[in-house]
């Protein structure tokens, strides 16, 4: 077993074992964007604190097996498929999350003391007392056809957010802009209404290519054939979708931040629970984001490690009118 030293920040070895299992009051999306984010050197979010053993994707965990290191392609196990791939459209949360952190770049994201950190706008400015904040792009950020992701991008996947005809469920988040202008290829600028001490947070939505999208009329947009097969400029490119099946995510080497550790990353629909655990045991699925207590009994625990991450699902004030 490897010591303290040889570990991954993030992730905990205990021993050698073949599955990891999340704890039964966790939901996959947690997990998602914890587990992705640790094969991603260049995302910093990390939402979540999590122990993932690092066994889990290798057979052997002694630091002269030719195992040790993460291996190349991971599978999760799912029992229901995607929705669409379209932030703008889906009602998954698992999707919600593969959107976000595999496939798309936000301009900003939080960091684990909640404190924003640059992605796709390496700085921003905010000015006129609060009203207006400017954003300056990274110049080497790349659509997966090769295409360069400029402020023109971030304009047209606002339009589309406040769009009536796309029927974007999150766009009352923005009802505070007065306008957006594009200053050069880099640059944005948002104008709001009044001094908007959330702007900085509701402006953080997965930017989508203009190049690709600008021929497609807004009330067709759910239907189109990008729901299914995107193009984005985030760690990873979708490269195969069976539907009800699996969806197979390869590495994009085109991605800003490096090259992820992992190649592939897999998910697999198995509907069925039961055979969605015998899957985990025989090794055939890598990771699952949910099995209920009473699945989980005998050797079936010596082969399966939990992982804990913390969840808040809302925090609600009350107060007299």
């Amino acid at each position: 077993m490897q010591d303290a030293s040889q570990r991954r920040p993030g992730l905990q070895v205990e021993g050698a074992v073949s599955s990891v299992v999340i704890e039964p009051d966790l939901i996959a999306l947690f997990f998602y964007s914890t587990f992705v984010k640790s094969l991603c050197p260049m995302i910093s979010k990390n939402k979540f604190k999590i122990l993932l053993l690092l066994c889990a994707l290798a057979p052997g965990c002694g630091p002269e097996s030719e195992n040790a290191r993460l291996a190349q392609t991971a599978v999760i196990g799912l029992t229901g498929d995607f929705d669409t791939l379209l932030e703008l459209g889906t009602a998954n949360s698992d999707a919600l999350h593969v959107i976000e952190e595999m496939l798309f770049l936000t301009l900003c994201e939080l960091d684990e003391r909640l404190n924003l950190q640059p992605r796709l706008a390496k700085s921003w400015q905010i000015g006129a007392g609060g009203k207006e904040i400017t954003f300056s792009l990274r110049d080497d950020v790349f659509w997966s056809d090769g295409q360069p992701t400029t402020a023109a991008d971030v304009l047209f996947t606002y339009q589309l957010a406040v769009s009536p005809q796309v029927g974007y469920t999150g766009r009352d988040r923005f009802v505070e802009i007065d306008s957006v202008a594009v200053l050069d290829r880099n640059t944005i600028r948002f104008t709001f209404k009044k001094n908007y001490p959330d702007a900085l947070l509701e402006l953080q939505i997965p930017i989508l290519p203009k190049h690709v999208l600008e021929s497609v009329p807004h009330e067709q947009l759910r239907q189109s054939e990008f729901n299914r097969r995107p193009i984005g400029n985030g760690p990873f490119v979708l490269t195969e979708w069976r539907a009800n099946d699996r969806l197979v995510f390869e590495a994009n080497a085109r991605y800003f931040g490096g090259r992820p550790k992992l190649d592939r990353v897999v998910f697999r629909i198995v509907p069925d629970e039961t055979v969605l655990l015998s899957s985990l045991l025989t090794g055939e699925i890598d990771l699952l984001p949910y099995v209920a207590p009473n699945k989980l009994s005998g050797s079936a625990m010596n082969r399966i490690c939990a992982c804990c991450a913390i969840r808040i699902g809302a925090i609600v004030f009350s107060r007299s009118i």
